[in-house]
């Protein structure tokens, strides 16, 4: 409990002790709309009278020269590095650069944000970040990250180099003393794509069931006494990771997919006992694409009808409220955390298994059952070589595949005689 609060400097902080008698700061920041909370880690009042006031001075006049006290995100101080690095542009070859060169580094400089994160404050930016970092709900560096756009040795060297650029200028510049400078990380030490890594963060099959059967009980609203909003939310997670794992689709791709760029298609089969299969066509645009290549494929329709029906809005953005807001990576990140709370798997597994570990599974799947690298790769909107280079573990089953496929006798030809389109 609070007590014994005392003004300083006319109003402007507080001091107040305590329930343990020691002295506490606290000061309005208009500018950012926040509280400044600190200990003062006396009890003697004159002293902390002085310690407030000469803090108070302190942060009156980093206000008054444009700081944040708060921090500043990566995105702000990139965008100060970049105004700052304009002016010499054309001052001539001393200290001048040309207008190419500021494009690089701001192309570099959007790399590393990509990689990052916009929004990440500074100070929060650990020294170890270009060795280690989660992106996309994957454990990489940020030489694997780049190494999936073929990016060469040299050029991710010139993208370091412009980031330890940034960071003198963010410390010296700025004065942003609580800057981490950040490790090297060397493209020749980087042996390649952590494979037992990517092994440990595939679903098996035993799990994947798992984890489907986990979702009945997690949308069961009677059971778990949900409010009609809260039981929407999962019924749209649910959807959302059914349709993942059998599409193989990037998370970004997904929570920007719109009911305008997908069809559902009943294909036919030959015989009178077959089965009718319903497939969805999906269109994804480049500019949602993490390669910024456009794709079109087809994939199993059912979870995508499910979710029509399901659904409360039949344009804009699919896997959305209201299909007008695009829902942000973290509430499915949430909603993947509870529904693994709910599954029959080993809690070191749950630990390893994200999200994208169902992208994991969908293309372990496929080469598993007989599709190519290079189907796979064109499906899923990568490489041949990043399919063979992240999924090198599976090596061994295809070539036991390749051996016994002489022997197998369930190998049947499928023809379709018509394809329906319906409405969603």
């Amino acid at each position: 409990m609070a007590i014994n609060e005392t003004n300083i400097l006319g109003g402007k902080a507080i001091i107040l002790t305590n329930d343990f008698d020691i002295w506490q700061y606290r000061c309005w920041i208009s500018a950012e709309k926040k509280y400044i909370r600190e200990s003062l880690k006396t009890k003697d009042k004159e002293l902390a009278i002085e310690l407030a006031e000469k803090k108070t001075i302190e942060y009156m006049y980093r206000v008054e020269r444009g700081d944040k006290l708060f921090g500043v995100c990566l995105e702000e101080a990139v965008d100060k590095f970049i105004e700052w690095k304009s002016r010499f542009v054309g001052l001539g070859a001393k200290r001048g650069i040309v207008k190419g060169r500021l494009n690089t580094i701001i192309t570099h400089l959007n790399h590393f944000k990509n990689y990052v994160g916009p929004k990440t404050k500074i100070h929060q930016i650990p020294k170890s970040i270009l060795r280690s970092n989660i992106v996309n709900e994957v454990e990489t560096s940020y030489v694997e990250f780049r190494k999936e756009y073929r990016i060469s040795d040299s050029s991710i060297d010139n993208e370091i180099s412009t980031f330890g650029m940034f960071y003198r200028y963010i410390s010296d510049e700025l004065d942003l003393t609580n800057v981490r400078t950040l490790a090297k990380c060397e493209t020749n030490k980087v042996t390649g794509i952590d494979n037992a890594r990517i092994r440990r963060q595939t679903f098996t099959i035993d799990e994947y069931k798992s984890f489907t059967y986990a979702m009945l009980s997690y949308v069961a609203k009677k059971k778990q006494q949900l409010a009609d909003d809260e039981y929407f939310d999962r019924l749209l997670a649910k959807q959302y990771f059914l349709f993942a794992a059998n599409s193989g689709m990037r998370s970004g791709e997904l929570r920007q997919l719109k009911w305008e760029r997908v069809a559902l298609e009943l294909h036919k089969r030959n015989g009178h006992n077959s089965e009718d299969i319903l497939l969805a066509k999906v269109e994804v645009d480049a500019q949602t694409s993490k390669v910024r290549i456009g794709r079109t494929f087809k994939c199993v329709g059912e979870h995508l009808q499910n979710w029509a029906n399901l659904s409360k809005h039949k344009t804009g953005y699919i896997f959305s409220r209201d299909g007008k807001t695009e829902m942000p990576r973290k509430l499915f990140n949430m909603h993947f955390r509870k529904i693994m709370s709910f599954a029959n798997i080993e809690n070191d597994r749950k630990k390893a298994l994200v999200p994208y570990s169902l992208r994991h599974y969908f293309i372990t799947k496929q080469i598993q059952e007989d599709l190519s690298f290079g189907d796979t790769a064109i499906h899923c909107g990568t490489s041949v070589g990043q399919i063979e280079r992240t999924y090198l573990h599976l090596n061994d089953t295809i070539m036991n595949k390749i051996a016994l496929n002489r022997f197998r006798s369930d190998r049947v030809n499928t023809n379709y005689v018509s394809v329906k389109k319906l409405a969603i």
